[in-house]
C-alpha cells in the first residue's frame, strides 16, 4: 500500500488524471493506493480555519463545507481508490472527539455515494485507549508514537487487546541519519518490521519516504542508505506465515517464515 494526498485544487485540471494514472500504475504492481484527505487546497484553506496546518477533526467539522469542496475529488477518484485515510499519520485530532463513530460514519456514507465500498480509517496514538463502537464505521487505525516506538515497546503495545475487526496499521520512523551509523539504523529498522510482523500488524508504513533525516529515499528521489534493507525485508516478509524458530548451534535467535514453497530465516 502507498498513502498519497489526493485533495487537489479544482483549478488544477491535470491533477485528477495524474492521480488516477498513478493509482492504476500501483494496481498493476499489486499495490493499492490509500487516498489521504488532509489539507484542503491553498485557495480554499482559509474557509476551514486560520492555522497554517489544519487538524483533520477541524476540517471535517462543517459537514456542508467539506462535502462541497471534496465532491469533485470523489467524483474522479472513487472508482480508482478504495482505501481512504482522514488526515496524516501524525494527526491525532480525532482522539477524544465527541460522537466519533457518528462523524466517521457520516464521512464513510458520503464517500460510498460515489462508488464502491469504502475502507476508511484515521490516525491514533498508541498511548490512548483505542476507540470503541458497537459497529465501528472505520476499518483501520494508523497507530503512531512520538518518538517512534522501540522494538520492545512495539511488541508490548501490539500484544495488548484491540477491537476485533479493526485493522492495525503500524507507522515506523527510521532512526535519524547522521546521528546513528547506517548499520545500527538498518538493524533497528529490520528489527521493528520483524516485531510488527510477528505481532500480526495488518500493515507497516514508513511515514515520509523522502524525509532527509528519516526517509528511505533522498529528496531528489535517489536511493537512500535504508532503501535496500527495507525493500529486502518487505519482499521476504510480505504475505508470509510465521513457522517458529530453530535451535541453532551457537544459540542465535531466529525466526522462520514460509512464503509459498520457500522458507526464510531471519537470524
Amino acid at each position: 500500500m502507498v498513502k498519497f494526498p489526493v485533495w487537489y485544487s479544482e483549478l488544477d485540471t491535470a491533477r485528477p488524471d495524474q492521480i488516477a494514472w498513478f493509482a492504476e500504475r500501483l494496481q498493476s504492481f499489486g499495490i493499492e493506493m490509500v487516498g489521504m484527505l488532509d489539507q484542503p487546497p491553498h485557495e480554499i484553506r482559509d474557509l476551514f480555519g486560520e492555522s497554517d496546518r489544519l487538524q483533520v477533526a477541524q476540517i471535517f467539522a462543517d459537514t456542508a463545507l467539506w462535502k462541497q469542496h471534496l465532491n469533485p475529488v470523489l467524483t474522479h477518484l472513487s472508482l480508482k481508490v478504495r482505501w481512504w485515510q482522514l488526515g496524516r499519520d501524525d494527526d491525532i485530532s480525532f482522539v477524544g472527539y465527541p460522537d466519533l463513530a457518528d462523524k466517521i460514519d457520516e464521512v464513510r456514507q458520503h464517500l460510498e455515494r460515489f462508488g464502491q465500498q469504502t475502507q476508511l480509517g484515521f490516525a491514533w496514538r498508541w498511548v490512548y485507549e483505542p476507540p470503541t463502537s458497537a459497529y465501528p464505521p472505520w476499518i483501520f487505525l494508523t497507530y503512531t508514537a512520538d518518538p517512534s516506538l522501540m522494538p520492545r515497546e512495539l511488541d508490548a503495545y501490539l500484544a495488548g487487546d484491540h477491537e476485533r475487526g479493526t485493522k492495525r496499521w503500524v507507522v515506523i520512523e527510521p532512526w535519524e541519519r547522521g546521528r546513528y551509523h547506517v548499520d545500527a539504523r538498518s538493524r533497528d529498522l529490520v528489527h521493528r518490521m520483524l516485531t510488527a510482523k510477528l505481532k500480526k500488524a495488518d500493515a507497516i508504513f514508513i511515514p515520509d519516504p523522502f524525509d532527509r533525516d528519516h526517509g528511505l529515499l533522498n529528496q531528489d528521489g535517489t536511493p537512500g542508505d535504508l532503501l535496500l534493507p527495507w525493500r529486502t525485508t518487505t519482499l521476504l516478509l510480505s504475505g508470509s506465515d510465521y513457522l517458529g524458530s530453530f535451535e541453532l548451534p551457537n544459540g542465535s535467535q531466529n525466526h522462520v517464515f514460509q512464503q509459498g514453497e520457500e522458507a526464510i530465516m531471519i537470524a
